[in-house]
């Protein structure tokens, strides 16, 4: 279906823009775009928004949404998104928490990396497909993997939903402050690499609801 395109300036937000991508008549993707990337503070995305008299779900945060709003110190997801595009949170500097709803089905390359200042991730989303790789980067194809939440973080603490059912690919890799992680039983299946590199893990529950573990899910946690 052909995509249309409607721009919206407010002034709900100083030196802020609201982009909506209308791709049905009852939902839309929305995009927010700080312009410069000084947005501060908090902000909460509202699950649906009005235009012209008629209402639309919020159903997309879109690629490089906040990328580099240095400034945001919180984000509020609603259950309505389902998709959270590439590098749509690059740069945040100051943000310090994420919470990952479980409508989430769809979580775009690179979506966290260089969130320097991000400490403690809740991860509910049930059956999330994260794309970790780069098909196309820098003028060629390539296959470029990458963590979920790259970028030098200080994470120390992730929780993991009851609402989960696949962890996936890549999720943490490489987050050296971790040094737990408990699985709830809604979890059957662990992507590849999922914790790889996670060199300060010392302790991991894994529940028998568990059947499927992807390779170098835990390489290099010893």
């Amino acid at each position: 279906m052909m995509k249309s395109y409607i721009f919206i300036r407010v002034n709900i937000f100083l030196l802020c823009i609201f982009v909506f991508s209308l791709f049905s008549q009852n939902a839309f993707a929305y995009d927010f775009y700080a312009v410069n990337g000084y947005y501060s503070g908090n902000i909460v995305i509202p699950s649906s928004v009005t235009y012209n008299g008629t209402n639309y779900s919020v159903t997309t945060i879109g690629d490089h949404a906040f990328s580099g709003c240095t400034g945001l110190t919180n984000v509020t997801i609603p259950n309505s998104v389902d998709s959270i595009g590439d590098l749509a949170f690059y740069d945040c500097t100051g943000l310090t928490n994420v919470t990952i709803p479980n409508s989430v089905t769809y979580i775009g390359n690179r979506a966290f990396v260089s969130c320097t200042n991000l400490t403690t991730i809740y991860y509910n989303a049930k059956n999330a497909f994260y794309n970790y790789y780069d098909l196309y980067q820098y003028g060629y194809y390539n296959y470029s993997y990458s963590s979920l939440f790259e970028g030098y973080t200080n994470v120390t603490s992730v929780i993991i939903g009851d609402s989960v059912h696949t962890i996936p690919s890549y999720f943490i890799k490489g987050l050296t402050n971790v040094t737990s992680i408990t699985i709830p039983n809604s979890v059957t299946a662990i992507g590849s690499s999922a914790f790889d590199s996670c060199t300060g893990l010392t302790s991991i529950t894994i529940p028998n609801s568990v059947t499927y573990i992807g390779d170098n899910a835990f390489a290099y946690c010893i």
